[in-house]
């Protein structure tokens, strides 16, 4: 039988936050292609579905349901899953990063990178979270560039921390989430790809770790990507 709770979730999405992220993108691109374009892009893409799901919220409703989402700081069970990423997103978190990080604390992050991305190269979905690695920019059980964290992390939510527990540690644990949030960010996500692909831009999905280590250790990587050259083979997820 279907989920009568689901059906009722997916109703509240509004349909165009994938279609205006996208057309935000083509504008911006169109007038400039450079680095903090392409970052800039990725945050007004967060902004416009942050804002639709602040929208929402004003439903009473959906306050509860948000209310109910077992999701706080601290819980970093899905710190340990694969995560994709456009690669604006992916620039985002770059420039971020080297604009907030002091020497140190950069060349241990990207040490945490390149030793994470060896380990976890090739695993499926499933083996990447029963491997128990936590993501590179977890630290402290807290996210170091939450404020600029890709739209799957957005997106992802859970009604109940304990399947979150077992999801890590079993096979074929379904985690019940609200579907509005999961869809607002899939949205922006979408957006973002298409945007970039009506450039002639190439904007495969990316597996996180090895894309940020990637942007992180490539001359000019920005600058390469836009060019065309196919900087992200090495994270390009099927």
């Amino acid at each position: 039988m279907d989920d009568p709770r689901a059906e009722r979730d997916a109703v509240l999405v509004p349909e165009n936050i994938g279609r205006a992220i996208r057309a935000r993108t083509v504008e911006a691109l169109a007038a400039a292609r450079d680095v903090q374009t392409v970052a800039g892009a990725a945050a007004t893409a967060m902004r416009i579905a942050e804002e639709a799901f602040a929208d929402l919220q004003e439903d009473g409703a959906v306050q509860q349901a948000v209310a109910g989402l077992h999701c706080r700081k601290y819980c970093a069970h899905c710190c340990y899953k694969t995560v994709s990423a456009t690669p604006a997103e992916v620039f985002h978190l770059a420039e971020h990063i080297k604009a907030t990080l002091r020497p140190k604390a950069l060349a241990k992050l990207k040490a945490r990178l390149r030793e994470l991305d060896e380990q976890t190269r090739g695993m499926s979905p499933m083996e990447r979270g029963q491997a128990r690695l936590p993501c590179a920019l977890l630290v402290g059980r807290l996210c170091i560039a939450h404020a600029v964290r890709p739209s799957s992390c957005r997106g992802f939510n859970s009604r109940d921390v304990r399947a979150c527990e077992q999801s890590v540690k079993q096979r074929n644990v379904a985690i019940p989430v609200y579907v509005p949030q999961y869809q607002i960010f899939s949205e922006a996500h979408l957006g973002l790809r298409q945007g970039l692909a009506d450039l002639g831009l190439k904007s495969t999905h990316l597996e996180l770790t090895a894309a940020l280590r990637i942007a992180l250790e490539t001359p000019d990587a920005a600058e390469r990507w836009l060019a065309g050259e196919p900087i992200f083979c090495a994270a390009e997820q099927a």
